[in-house]
């Protein structure tokens, strides 16, 4: 495949992509120009930063209803990602834009799996660690579910302000090996505090057994009927008329 035409495929499926990216989960407005051998990708601007920046802001993590706002957020943009066929494979809190309105964009769709329906599995090992499902570490066909277990990760890392397994050995390779071995065979621990309804959700989305895991089975239904979101009108939530907890400073 010659340049021209690896331009003209990637051209078709960045269109592809818009077109279903386009609702307002997303909200990206993407527009491309290919100019003699260059390649312009020109997206909106999301000035609040990412929420592993706004994490880094807050002394021990954020407040129960700030998480259950991100998490809600994160929940309807998966959903219809999955919905779509569209398995995320890196979602992270560096991943989650936040807005100047407060509302979160889920981003960077550089490691996404498209036509991935109901059960179907894929088997490409990426992602970035500490996000990893089990299956994913242990080179297993792997579906929806991979993208649930990250969410447990990152509503663990909002509530707690770091993340449940972490590569703390000092050697590089040592520090993968540790991290590969508590995923795959470590409980979460939870701190003195957090909520019944926290852990609860947590704890679900984390089950090793990805049969098991929340999210699995009914789809995200599961998991916005889950008690951790009491109180969230999702309708309401998809068309932006709930007020996010916490807006971010952005420069003018």
């Amino acid at each position: 495949m010659d340049a021209n035409e690896r331009l003209n495929r990637l051209l078709q499926e960045s269109d592809d992509a818009r077109k279903i990216l386009e609702q307002k989960t997303f909200e990206l407005q993407q527009e491309l120009e290919a100019m003699k051998d260059h390649l312009f990708f020109v997206m909106e601007y999301v000035g609040g930063g990412d929420l592993m920046g706004l994490l880094h802001e807050v002394e021990g993590g954020f407040t129960e209803k700030r998480t259950q706002f991100y998490a809600a957020e994160i929940t309807l943009a998966v959903e219809f990602l999955h919905r779509h066929g569209i398995l995320h494979r890196d979602l992270k809190l560096e991943n989650v834009l936040v807005g100047s309105d407060g509302h979160c964009r889920v981003a960077d769709l550089g490691l996404t799996k498209l036509g991935v329906f109901g059960r179907d599995k894929t088997s490409s090992c990426v992602g970035t660690p500490i996000y990893m499902a089990p299956e994913i570490m242990q080179d297993l066909p792997y579906g929806h579910a991979v993208d649930w277990w990250a969410l447990g990760i990152m509503i663990y890392e909002m509530l707690v302000g770091h993340p449940p397994f972490d590569d703390d050995a000092g050697d590089a390779a040592d520090a993968s090996q540790t991290l590969q071995y508590k995923i795959v065979n470590c409980e979460v621990d939870f701190p003195e505090g957090m909520s019944l309804a926290s852990v609860s959700v947590v704890r679900n989305l984390l089950k090793k057994d990805p049969a098991k895991r929340l999210g699995t089975r009914g789809s995200a239904d599961k998991i916005r009927q889950h008690r951790f979101f009491k109180g969230i009108d999702w309708q309401a939530l998809l068309d932006k008329r709930v007020d996010p907890p916490e807006k971010p400073e952005v420069p003018e």
